[in-house]
């Protein structure tokens, strides 16, 4: 199975992780320093690892 890796024009939206610890929470697509190259923190200041758009459900199609 093909998965659509993210790229820079993800930053900035809100999105849902699909699956794992975190999953059903909303949060913020940003630039990782971590193994992968983007994560989704989360107002309380945790944040998980993404790789792909398969990984995860966008909240919102607009940046704020």
């Amino acid at each position: 199975m093909n998965k659509t890796p993210l790229n820079d024009s993800y930053l900035g939206m809100k999105a849902i992780k699909k699956y794992g610890y975190f999953s059903s929470l909303v949060g913020i697509i940003e630039k990782s320093n971590g193994m992968t190259d983007y994560c989704l923190r989360f107002k309380h200041g945790y944040s998980t690892s993404i790789s792909f758009l398969e990984d995860i459900e966008l909240v919102e199609v607009e940046r704020k």
